[in-house]
Protein backbone atom coordinates (compact mmCIF):
# COMPACT_ATOMS: atom_id res chain seq x y z
CA UNK A 1 0.00 0.00 0.00
CA UNK A 2 1.55 3.32 -0.95
CA UNK A 3 0.02 6.75 0.98
CA UNK A 4 0.01 10.40 -0.38
CA UNK A 5 3.06 10.78 1.48
CA UNK A 6 4.79 8.39 -1.24
CA UNK A 7 5.30 6.29 1.76
CA UNK A 8 5.02 2.07 0.70
CA UNK A 9 3.77 0.02 3.37
CA UNK A 10 4.85 -3.61 3.35
CA UNK A 11 4.40 -6.24 5.84
CA UNK A 12 6.11 -9.73 5.94
CA UNK A 13 4.36 -12.42 8.21
CA UNK A 14 5.97 -15.68 7.28
CA UNK A 15 6.72 -19.26 9.40
CA UNK A 16 10.06 -17.37 10.99
CA UNK A 17 9.71 -13.41 10.50
CA UNK A 18 7.13 -11.23 11.71
CA UNK A 19 7.94 -7.62 10.38
CA UNK A 20 6.07 -4.34 8.94
CA UNK A 21 8.16 -2.09 6.92
CA UNK A 22 7.90 1.49 5.24
CA UNK A 23 9.85 1.78 1.92
CA UNK A 24 10.95 5.49 -0.06
CA UNK A 25 8.41 5.16 -3.39
CA UNK A 26 11.20 6.61 -4.90
CA UNK A 27 13.99 5.07 -4.29
CA UNK A 28 13.42 2.01 -2.30
CA UNK A 29 15.34 3.34 0.63
CA UNK A 30 14.19 1.77 4.03
CA UNK A 31 12.59 4.32 5.97
CA UNK A 32 11.60 2.54 8.96
CA UNK A 33 11.12 -1.69 10.29
CA UNK A 34 9.21 -2.88 12.98
CA UNK A 35 9.11 -6.38 14.32
CA UNK A 36 5.86 -8.01 15.23
CA UNK A 37 5.57 -8.05 19.27
CA UNK A 38 2.69 -10.71 19.38
CA UNK A 39 2.31 -13.90 21.62
CA UNK A 40 1.09 -16.34 18.98
CA UNK A 41 0.89 -18.76 21.59
CA UNK A 42 2.63 -21.43 19.72
CA UNK A 43 5.39 -22.26 17.85
CA UNK A 44 4.09 -23.67 14.71
CA UNK A 45 5.06 -21.02 12.06
CA UNK A 46 1.61 -21.79 10.14
CA UNK A 47 0.11 -20.08 13.40
CA UNK A 48 2.40 -16.56 12.36
CA UNK A 49 1.57 -16.22 8.70
CA UNK A 50 -1.22 -13.10 7.42
CA UNK A 51 -1.89 -12.32 3.83
CA UNK A 52 -3.64 -9.31 4.14
CA UNK A 53 -2.29 -5.84 2.59
CA UNK A 54 -2.34 -2.98 5.11
CA UNK A 55 -4.27 0.07 4.67
CA UNK A 56 -4.08 3.47 5.83
CA UNK A 57 -7.05 5.50 7.31
CA UNK A 58 -7.69 8.97 8.65
CA UNK A 59 -9.18 9.00 12.22
CA UNK A 60 -10.08 12.58 14.12
CA UNK A 61 -7.47 14.15 11.30
CA UNK A 62 -4.74 11.72 11.69
CA UNK A 63 -3.41 9.10 9.57
CA UNK A 64 -3.36 5.65 11.04
CA UNK A 65 -1.43 2.64 9.35
CA UNK A 66 -3.72 -0.65 9.74
CA UNK A 67 -2.14 -3.93 9.78
CA UNK A 68 -4.13 -7.01 10.19
CA UNK A 69 -1.72 -10.46 11.00
CA UNK A 70 -2.21 -13.32 12.48
CA UNK A 71 -3.38 -13.10 16.21
CA UNK A 72 -4.55 -9.09 16.37
CA UNK A 73 -4.83 -6.18 13.79
CA UNK A 74 -2.29 -3.61 14.88
CA UNK A 75 -2.25 0.59 14.02
CA UNK A 76 0.99 1.96 13.88
CA UNK A 77 2.03 5.70 13.13
CA UNK A 78 2.62 5.67 9.33
CA UNK A 79 5.47 8.10 9.68
CA UNK A 80 7.32 6.45 12.20
CA UNK A 81 6.10 3.09 12.64
CA UNK A 82 5.34 3.42 16.60
CA UNK A 83 2.59 1.33 17.70
CA UNK A 84 -0.94 3.38 18.64
CA UNK A 85 -3.53 0.56 19.61
CA UNK A 86 -4.07 -3.03 18.54
CA UNK A 87 -6.85 -5.72 18.99
CA UNK A 88 -6.36 -9.14 19.81
CA UNK A 89 -7.85 -12.34 18.39
CA UNK A 90 -7.24 -16.19 18.07
CA UNK A 91 -7.39 -16.73 14.38
CA UNK A 92 -4.15 -16.42 11.97
CA UNK A 93 -3.54 -15.90 8.19
CA UNK A 94 -5.71 -13.19 7.79
CA UNK A 95 -6.74 -12.23 4.25
CA UNK A 96 -9.14 -9.74 3.94
CA UNK A 97 -8.43 -6.38 3.89
CA UNK A 98 -9.41 -4.14 6.93
CA UNK A 99 -11.77 -1.17 5.41
CA UNK A 100 -13.29 1.75 6.98
CA UNK A 101 -16.05 3.93 6.95
CA UNK A 102 -15.16 6.80 8.31
CA UNK A 103 -16.12 6.17 12.07
CA UNK A 104 -15.72 2.55 12.64
CA UNK A 105 -13.08 -0.09 11.42
CA UNK A 106 -13.87 -3.66 10.07
CA UNK A 107 -11.26 -6.30 10.32
CA UNK A 108 -11.30 -9.82 9.33
CA UNK A 109 -9.54 -12.00 11.61
CA UNK A 110 -8.06 -15.35 9.05
CA UNK A 111 -8.40 -19.03 9.69
CA UNK A 112 -9.28 -21.17 11.75
CA UNK A 113 -12.98 -19.81 11.67
CA UNK A 114 -13.32 -16.26 10.53
CA UNK A 115 -14.57 -13.43 12.69
CA UNK A 116 -15.52 -10.13 11.51
CA UNK A 117 -14.78 -7.35 14.55
CA UNK A 118 -16.31 -3.83 14.41
CA UNK A 119 -13.63 -1.43 16.03
CA UNK A 120 -13.57 2.16 17.12
CA UNK A 121 -9.97 3.10 16.16
CA UNK A 122 -9.68 5.86 18.77
CA UNK A 123 -7.61 4.18 21.47
CA UNK A 124 -4.70 3.68 23.12
CA UNK A 125 -2.43 0.34 23.72
CA UNK A 126 -4.30 -2.72 23.76
CA UNK A 127 -8.44 -1.77 23.08
CA UNK A 128 -9.07 -5.70 22.38
CA UNK A 129 -11.78 -5.32 26.06
CA UNK A 130 -12.68 -1.79 25.31
CA UNK A 131 -13.23 -0.52 21.62
CA UNK A 132 -13.99 -3.58 20.17
CA UNK A 133 -18.26 -2.52 19.20
CA UNK A 134 -19.47 -5.90 17.80
CA UNK A 135 -17.95 -9.29 16.66
CA UNK A 136 -19.55 -11.63 13.79
CA UNK A 137 -18.56 -15.09 13.35
CA UNK A 138 -21.51 -16.87 11.50
CA UNK A 139 -20.33 -17.66 7.66
CA UNK A 140 -17.37 -15.12 7.61
CA UNK A 141 -15.36 -15.97 4.81
CA UNK A 142 -11.81 -16.41 5.67
CA UNK A 143 -10.61 -15.52 2.02
CA UNK A 144 -12.72 -12.82 0.47
CA UNK A 145 -12.83 -9.50 1.30
CA UNK A 146 -15.94 -7.96 2.81
CA UNK A 147 -17.62 -5.13 1.44
CA UNK A 148 -19.84 -2.45 2.73
CA UNK A 149 -22.22 -0.41 0.95
CA UNK A 150 -24.85 1.85 2.46
CA UNK A 151 -24.60 0.78 5.95
CA UNK A 152 -24.54 -2.89 5.05
CA UNK A 153 -21.61 -5.57 4.66
CA UNK A 154 -22.09 -8.22 2.09
CA UNK A 155 -19.76 -11.14 2.56
CA UNK A 156 -18.98 -14.63 1.05
CA UNK A 157 -18.09 -17.87 2.66
CA UNK A 158 -15.58 -19.79 1.33
CA UNK A 159 -17.96 -22.40 0.85
CA UNK A 160 -20.36 -20.70 -1.00
CA UNK A 161 -22.97 -19.07 1.72
CA UNK A 162 -23.59 -15.06 0.02
CA UNK A 163 -24.66 -13.24 3.75
CA UNK A 164 -25.84 -9.62 4.47
CA UNK A 165 -24.97 -7.54 7.65
CA UNK A 166 -26.34 -4.64 9.50
CA UNK A 167 -23.45 -2.97 9.94
CA UNK A 168 -24.55 -0.97 13.05
CA UNK A 169 -24.71 -3.86 14.72
CA UNK A 170 -23.25 -6.96 12.81
CA UNK A 171 -26.73 -9.22 13.18
CA UNK A 172 -28.00 -10.79 9.69
CA UNK A 173 -29.89 -9.32 7.54
CA UNK A 174 -30.24 -12.02 4.80
CA UNK A 175 -28.38 -15.17 3.85
CA UNK A 176 -28.12 -16.81 0.59
CA UNK A 177 -26.30 -20.44 -0.48
CA UNK A 178 -24.72 -19.83 -3.82
CA UNK A 179 -22.61 -22.99 -3.70
CA UNK A 180 -19.34 -23.61 -5.09
CA UNK A 181 -16.28 -22.49 -3.56
CA UNK A 182 -15.21 -18.57 -3.36
CA UNK A 183 -11.84 -16.98 -3.33
CA UNK A 184 -12.68 -13.63 -5.00
CA UNK A 185 -13.78 -10.46 -2.81
CA UNK A 186 -17.11 -9.43 -3.85
CA UNK A 187 -17.05 -6.06 -5.66
CA UNK A 188 -20.14 -3.47 -5.99
CA UNK A 189 -19.48 -1.27 -9.16
CA UNK A 190 -22.58 0.76 -11.04
CA UNK A 191 -25.12 -0.19 -7.97
CA UNK A 192 -24.45 -4.04 -8.87
CA UNK A 193 -22.91 -6.26 -6.56
CA UNK A 194 -20.66 -9.22 -7.89
CA UNK A 195 -19.22 -12.23 -6.61
CA UNK A 196 -17.30 -14.79 -8.71
CA UNK A 197 -16.48 -18.68 -8.15
CA UNK A 198 -13.75 -21.20 -8.18
CA UNK A 199 -16.04 -22.81 -10.95
CA UNK A 200 -16.71 -19.80 -13.48
CA UNK A 201 -20.08 -18.62 -12.27
CA UNK A 202 -20.50 -14.96 -11.69
CA UNK A 203 -23.79 -13.84 -9.20
CA UNK A 204 -25.06 -10.14 -9.91
CA UNK A 205 -26.68 -9.22 -6.93
CA UNK A 206 -28.94 -6.15 -5.95
CA UNK A 207 -27.29 -4.52 -2.70
CA UNK A 208 -30.17 -4.15 -0.49
CA UNK A 209 -31.86 -5.47 2.68
CA UNK A 210 -33.32 -8.38 0.22
CA UNK A 211 -31.39 -10.99 -1.42
CA UNK A 212 -32.63 -10.32 -5.62
CA UNK A 213 -30.37 -12.16 -7.84
CA UNK A 214 -30.20 -10.09 -11.01
CA UNK A 215 -28.32 -12.66 -13.16
CA UNK A 216 -25.89 -15.33 -13.15
CA UNK A 217 -23.30 -15.89 -15.80
CA UNK A 218 -20.66 -18.65 -16.26
CA UNK A 219 -17.50 -18.42 -17.56
CA UNK A 220 -15.22 -21.23 -19.43
CA UNK A 221 -12.76 -21.22 -16.35
CA UNK A 222 -12.90 -20.36 -12.24
CA UNK A 223 -12.08 -17.29 -10.89
CA UNK A 224 -9.57 -16.65 -7.90
CA UNK A 225 -8.60 -13.59 -8.45
CA UNK A 226 -10.98 -10.69 -7.32
CA UNK A 227 -12.94 -8.78 -10.28
CA UNK A 228 -11.77 -4.48 -11.14
CA UNK A 229 -13.97 -2.18 -12.10
CA UNK A 230 -13.12 0.10 -15.25
CA UNK A 231 -15.09 2.75 -16.00
CA UNK A 232 -17.23 1.04 -18.36
CA UNK A 233 -16.76 -2.60 -17.78
CA UNK A 234 -15.35 -4.86 -15.59
CA UNK A 235 -11.75 -6.91 -16.01
CA UNK A 236 -11.89 -10.29 -14.89
CA UNK A 237 -9.38 -13.12 -14.31
CA UNK A 238 -9.84 -16.88 -14.74
CA UNK A 239 -7.43 -19.13 -14.47
CA UNK A 240 -6.78 -19.34 -18.37
CA UNK A 241 -8.26 -15.87 -19.72
CA UNK A 242 -8.56 -12.30 -19.01
CA UNK A 243 -11.74 -11.03 -19.68
CA UNK A 244 -13.22 -7.56 -19.97
CA UNK A 245 -16.88 -7.29 -19.79
CA UNK A 246 -19.48 -4.67 -21.04
CA UNK A 247 -22.63 -4.41 -19.74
Amino acid sequence: YMDSEGRLFLHYDGFDLQYIVALAADDGRTLWKKDRDIDYGTDNGDQKKAFCTPTVITVDGKPQLISATSKAVIAYEPATGEEIWRVLYDEFSATGQPFYDGRVLYVNSGFGKAHLLAIDPRGHGDVSDSHVHWIAAKGIGSKPSQVLHDGLIFNVHDAGVASCLDASDGSEVWSERLGGQFSASPLIADGKLYMFDHDGSGFVIEPGREYKLIAKNKLDDGCMASPVPLSDSLLIRTRTALYRIKP
